[in-house]
Protein backbone atom coordinates (compact mmCIF):
# COMPACT_ATOMS: atom_id res chain seq x y z
CA UNK A 1 0.00 0.00 0.00
CA UNK A 2 1.22 3.64 -1.19
CA UNK A 3 0.61 6.27 1.89
CA UNK A 4 0.21 9.90 2.44
CA UNK A 5 -1.15 12.37 3.35
CA UNK A 6 -3.65 14.55 1.56
CA UNK A 7 -5.30 18.11 2.24
CA UNK A 8 -8.89 17.90 2.68
CA UNK A 9 -11.21 20.65 3.19
CA UNK A 10 -10.31 22.06 6.54
CA UNK A 11 -7.64 19.30 7.76
CA UNK A 12 -4.77 16.91 6.62
CA UNK A 13 -5.70 13.17 6.11
CA UNK A 14 -3.65 10.26 6.35
CA UNK A 15 -4.62 7.92 3.04
CA UNK A 16 -3.42 4.70 1.75
CA UNK A 17 -4.17 3.50 -1.55
CA UNK A 18 -3.17 0.65 -3.97
CA UNK A 19 0.64 0.86 -4.78
CA UNK A 20 0.00 -0.01 -8.58
CA UNK A 21 -2.88 -0.85 -10.50
CA UNK A 22 -2.32 -4.37 -11.38
CA UNK A 23 -5.12 -6.17 -13.01
CA UNK A 24 -8.06 -7.13 -11.10
CA UNK A 25 -11.06 -8.59 -11.67
CA UNK A 26 -12.19 -6.79 -14.92
CA UNK A 27 -14.59 -3.45 -13.72
CA UNK A 28 -13.63 -4.90 -10.57
CA UNK A 29 -15.08 -1.21 -7.92
CA UNK A 30 -12.65 0.70 -6.04
CA UNK A 31 -13.04 -0.12 -2.06
CA UNK A 32 -12.27 2.69 0.52
CA UNK A 33 -12.47 1.57 4.02
CA UNK A 34 -13.47 3.79 7.11
CA UNK A 35 -12.99 2.80 10.90
CA UNK A 36 -14.52 3.23 13.66
CA UNK A 37 -14.25 5.56 16.95
CA UNK A 38 -10.73 6.16 18.38
CA UNK A 39 -9.59 3.54 16.12
CA UNK A 40 -7.23 3.87 13.05
CA UNK A 41 -5.52 1.71 10.18
CA UNK A 42 -3.19 1.46 12.22
CA UNK A 43 -5.60 -0.72 14.74
CA UNK A 44 -7.13 -2.33 12.05
CA UNK A 45 -3.66 -3.95 11.06
CA UNK A 46 -2.81 -5.13 14.68
CA UNK A 47 -6.34 -6.31 15.74
CA UNK A 48 -6.93 -8.23 11.79
CA UNK A 49 -10.31 -8.48 13.09
CA UNK A 50 -11.17 -9.25 10.29
CA UNK A 51 -7.95 -8.69 7.87
CA UNK A 52 -9.99 -5.96 5.72
CA UNK A 53 -6.79 -5.35 4.37
CA UNK A 54 -6.58 -8.73 2.45
CA UNK A 55 -9.41 -7.13 -0.16
CA UNK A 56 -6.36 -5.49 -1.39
CA UNK A 57 -6.31 -8.44 -3.42
CA UNK A 58 -9.19 -8.71 -5.68
CA UNK A 59 -9.90 -4.74 -5.33
CA UNK A 60 -8.52 -1.22 -5.80
CA UNK A 61 -8.37 -0.69 -2.30
CA UNK A 62 -8.12 2.90 -0.32
CA UNK A 63 -8.15 3.50 3.47
CA UNK A 64 -7.63 6.52 5.42
CA UNK A 65 -7.91 7.57 9.04
CA UNK A 66 -10.18 10.04 9.87
CA UNK A 67 -9.44 13.59 10.94
CA UNK A 68 -8.10 13.56 14.80
CA UNK A 69 -7.42 9.97 14.76
CA UNK A 70 -4.68 7.98 13.67
CA UNK A 71 -2.00 9.62 11.50
CA UNK A 72 -4.47 12.37 10.28
CA UNK A 73 -4.17 15.99 11.91
CA UNK A 74 -5.28 16.76 15.28
CA UNK A 75 -8.36 18.08 15.98
CA UNK A 76 -9.84 20.24 18.60
CA UNK A 77 -13.42 21.18 17.95
CA UNK A 78 -15.97 18.73 18.98
CA UNK A 79 -18.12 19.69 16.17
CA UNK A 80 -15.51 18.53 13.53
CA UNK A 81 -16.32 15.00 14.73
CA UNK A 82 -20.46 15.07 13.90
CA UNK A 83 -20.60 12.26 11.49
CA UNK A 84 -22.12 14.90 8.69
CA UNK A 85 -18.86 16.43 9.35
CA UNK A 86 -16.99 13.38 8.86
CA UNK A 87 -19.58 12.49 5.55
CA UNK A 88 -18.08 15.71 3.55
CA UNK A 89 -14.59 14.59 4.65
CA UNK A 90 -15.32 11.24 3.29
CA UNK A 91 -16.91 12.86 -0.07
CA UNK A 92 -13.89 15.31 -0.73
CA UNK A 93 -11.69 12.76 -0.24
CA UNK A 94 -13.31 11.00 -2.68
CA UNK A 95 -13.25 13.46 -5.46
CA UNK A 96 -9.49 14.23 -4.20
CA UNK A 97 -8.61 10.66 -5.16
CA UNK A 98 -10.44 10.49 -8.31
CA UNK A 99 -12.72 7.64 -7.40
CA UNK A 100 -16.34 9.63 -7.98
CA UNK A 101 -17.84 10.05 -11.08
CA UNK A 102 -20.59 7.76 -12.85
CA UNK A 103 -17.85 6.25 -15.04
CA UNK A 104 -16.64 4.80 -11.79
CA UNK A 105 -17.58 2.04 -9.27
CA UNK A 106 -16.89 2.56 -5.33
CA UNK A 107 -18.36 0.76 -2.18
CA UNK A 108 -17.11 2.37 1.02
CA UNK A 109 -17.04 0.13 3.68
CA UNK A 110 -17.35 1.46 7.04
CA UNK A 111 -16.97 0.08 11.01
CA UNK A 112 -19.16 1.88 13.66
CA UNK A 113 -18.45 5.59 13.52
CA UNK A 114 -17.42 4.85 9.85
CA UNK A 115 -20.89 3.42 8.73
CA UNK A 116 -22.45 5.96 10.77
CA UNK A 117 -20.06 8.57 8.36
CA UNK A 118 -21.06 6.38 5.23
CA UNK A 119 -24.76 6.75 5.74
CA UNK A 120 -24.50 10.42 6.40
CA UNK A 121 -22.41 10.81 3.04
CA UNK A 122 -25.32 9.13 1.20
CA UNK A 123 -27.97 11.18 2.29
CA UNK A 124 -25.62 14.41 1.24
CA UNK A 125 -25.38 12.58 -2.29
CA UNK A 126 -22.29 10.46 -2.64
CA UNK A 127 -22.51 8.54 -5.49
CA UNK A 128 -21.28 4.60 -4.92
CA UNK A 129 -22.63 1.13 -6.62
CA UNK A 130 -22.77 -0.26 -3.05
CA UNK A 131 -22.06 0.33 0.43
CA UNK A 132 -20.80 -1.85 3.87
CA UNK A 133 -22.25 -1.14 7.05
CA UNK A 134 -20.30 -2.79 9.79
CA UNK A 135 -21.88 -3.28 13.45
CA UNK A 136 -23.67 -0.08 13.02
CA UNK A 137 -23.69 2.26 16.16
CA UNK A 138 -26.38 2.39 18.65
CA UNK A 139 -29.60 4.19 17.27
CA UNK A 140 -32.70 5.89 19.38
CA UNK A 141 -32.73 5.50 23.40
CA UNK A 142 -29.75 3.43 22.99
CA UNK A 143 -28.20 6.68 21.43
CA UNK A 144 -28.87 8.76 24.25
CA UNK A 145 -27.66 6.66 27.07
CA UNK A 146 -24.48 6.20 24.97
CA UNK A 147 -24.35 9.72 24.65
CA UNK A 148 -23.68 10.73 28.39
CA UNK A 149 -21.20 8.04 28.30
CA UNK A 150 -19.37 9.54 25.58
CA UNK A 151 -19.31 12.98 28.19
CA UNK A 152 -17.88 11.01 30.79
CA UNK A 153 -15.52 9.50 28.77
CA UNK A 154 -14.27 13.24 27.55
CA UNK A 155 -14.11 14.44 31.28
CA UNK A 156 -12.14 11.82 31.99
CA UNK A 157 -9.73 12.78 29.51
CA UNK A 158 -9.83 16.48 29.91
CA UNK A 159 -8.70 15.81 33.43
CA UNK A 160 -5.81 12.74 32.98
CA UNK A 161 -5.43 12.10 29.29
CA UNK A 162 -5.93 9.12 27.53
CA UNK A 163 -4.27 7.15 30.22
CA UNK A 164 -7.30 8.46 32.54
CA UNK A 165 -9.74 7.09 29.95
CA UNK A 166 -7.65 3.46 29.67
CA UNK A 167 -7.47 3.20 33.59
CA UNK A 168 -10.99 3.51 33.73
CA UNK A 169 -12.03 0.95 31.09
CA UNK A 170 -10.20 -1.38 32.49
CA UNK A 171 -12.60 -1.25 35.66
CA UNK A 172 -15.46 -1.21 33.48
CA UNK A 173 -16.97 -5.03 32.03
CA UNK A 174 -15.57 -5.73 28.64
CA UNK A 175 -17.51 -6.22 25.49
CA UNK A 176 -18.70 -9.95 25.90
CA UNK A 177 -18.48 -10.65 22.29
CA UNK A 178 -14.70 -9.46 21.96
CA UNK A 179 -13.71 -10.67 25.11
CA UNK A 180 -14.96 -14.28 24.58
CA UNK A 181 -13.92 -14.76 20.92
CA UNK A 182 -10.81 -11.67 20.28
CA UNK A 183 -9.81 -11.60 24.11
CA UNK A 184 -6.78 -9.87 23.01
CA UNK A 185 -8.91 -7.27 21.20
CA UNK A 186 -9.09 -5.39 24.66
CA UNK A 187 -5.29 -4.77 25.54
CA UNK A 188 -4.32 -4.55 21.97
CA UNK A 189 -6.50 -1.17 21.50
CA UNK A 190 -5.69 0.29 24.86
CA UNK A 191 -1.70 -0.55 24.26
CA UNK A 192 -2.54 1.57 20.64
CA UNK A 193 -4.52 4.52 22.64
CA UNK A 194 -1.78 4.70 25.17
CA UNK A 195 0.95 4.79 22.67
CA UNK A 196 -0.47 7.24 20.17
CA UNK A 197 -3.70 8.99 21.11
CA UNK A 198 -3.48 12.95 21.17
CA UNK A 199 -5.69 13.63 24.33
CA UNK A 200 -7.32 16.74 22.80
CA UNK A 201 -8.13 15.19 19.78
CA UNK A 202 -9.68 12.10 21.91
CA UNK A 203 -11.72 14.16 24.45
CA UNK A 204 -12.92 16.69 20.89
CA UNK A 205 -14.03 13.26 19.21
CA UNK A 206 -15.80 11.52 22.07
CA UNK A 207 -17.74 15.28 22.70
CA UNK A 208 -18.41 15.47 19.19
CA UNK A 209 -19.90 11.36 19.08
CA UNK A 210 -21.67 12.46 22.62
CA UNK A 211 -24.65 14.35 20.17
CA UNK A 212 -24.19 12.49 16.76
CA UNK A 213 -27.74 11.07 15.22
CA UNK A 214 -28.59 8.76 12.34
CA UNK A 215 -30.28 10.70 9.28
CA UNK A 216 -33.63 10.38 9.49
CA UNK A 217 -35.91 7.76 8.56
CA UNK A 218 -37.18 9.94 5.56
CA UNK A 219 -33.78 10.42 3.94
CA UNK A 220 -32.29 6.75 4.96
CA UNK A 221 -35.62 5.90 2.79
CA UNK A 222 -34.45 7.66 0.22
CA UNK A 223 -30.95 5.63 -0.25
CA UNK A 224 -31.52 3.29 -2.65
CA UNK A 225 -27.91 1.18 -3.93
CA UNK A 226 -27.63 -1.85 -2.19
CA UNK A 227 -26.19 -2.00 1.44
CA UNK A 228 -24.99 -4.84 3.11
CA UNK A 229 -25.02 -5.09 7.05
CA UNK A 230 -22.64 -6.02 9.14
CA UNK A 231 -23.61 -6.86 12.90
CA UNK A 232 -22.30 -8.87 15.94
CA UNK A 233 -24.11 -10.53 18.87
CA UNK A 234 -23.00 -9.23 22.66
CA UNK A 235 -21.97 -6.10 21.81
CA UNK A 236 -23.92 -3.56 24.07
CA UNK A 237 -22.12 -0.04 21.94
CA UNK A 238 -22.96 -1.90 18.76
CA UNK A 239 -26.67 -3.19 19.40
CA UNK A 240 -27.97 -5.41 16.94
CA UNK A 241 -31.34 -3.08 17.10
CA UNK A 242 -29.46 -0.93 15.11
CA UNK A 243 -28.38 -2.72 12.29
CA UNK A 244 -31.74 -4.44 12.65
CA UNK A 245 -33.38 -0.77 12.40
CA UNK A 246 -31.37 0.03 9.39
CA UNK A 247 -32.28 -3.02 7.62
CA UNK A 248 -35.83 -2.18 8.25
CA UNK A 249 -36.03 1.01 6.64
CA UNK A 250 -32.72 0.57 3.89
CA UNK A 251 -34.83 -1.01 1.33
CA UNK A 252 -32.26 -2.34 -0.83
CA UNK A 253 -29.91 -3.87 2.41
CA UNK A 254 -29.59 -7.62 3.48
CA UNK A 255 -28.37 -7.90 7.09
CA UNK A 256 -25.89 -11.09 8.29
CA UNK A 257 -24.80 -11.22 11.74
CA UNK A 258 -22.00 -12.96 13.39
CA UNK A 259 -22.41 -15.05 16.51
CA UNK A 260 -18.45 -16.26 16.80
CA UNK A 261 -15.12 -14.85 15.33
CA UNK A 262 -15.23 -17.70 12.31
CA UNK A 263 -18.67 -15.59 11.41
CA UNK A 264 -16.75 -12.33 11.53
CA UNK A 265 -13.64 -13.69 9.31
CA UNK A 266 -16.40 -14.68 7.36
CA UNK A 267 -17.52 -11.33 6.71
CA UNK A 268 -14.66 -10.97 4.11
CA UNK A 269 -16.21 -13.69 1.87
CA UNK A 270 -19.72 -11.76 2.59
CA UNK A 271 -18.31 -8.93 1.17
CA UNK A 272 -16.86 -10.76 -1.77
CA UNK A 273 -20.20 -12.01 -2.75
CA UNK A 274 -22.13 -9.07 -2.36
CA UNK A 275 -19.96 -6.88 -4.68
CA UNK A 276 -20.37 -10.31 -7.33
CA UNK A 277 -23.67 -9.94 -7.35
Amino acid sequence: MKSQVLAVRDTELYVEGPSDLQEREQGAPSLILLHGLTSSCALNDRLAFPDWLSLNEYFPFYRYDARGHGRSKQESQPGNFAWQNLALDLIALVETLGLSGSDKKLVPIGSSMGAATILCALEAGLDVDRAVLVIPPSHGADREQIGKVYGKFAQIIEKGGASALVKHWRRLPPTPFTARECPEHREISYRELEESADSQSLAAAFRGASSNRFPQEEALRKIKCPVLILSRIDDPTHPIEAAEYLSSVLENSVHHTAKNASDVHEWLFLVREFLAE
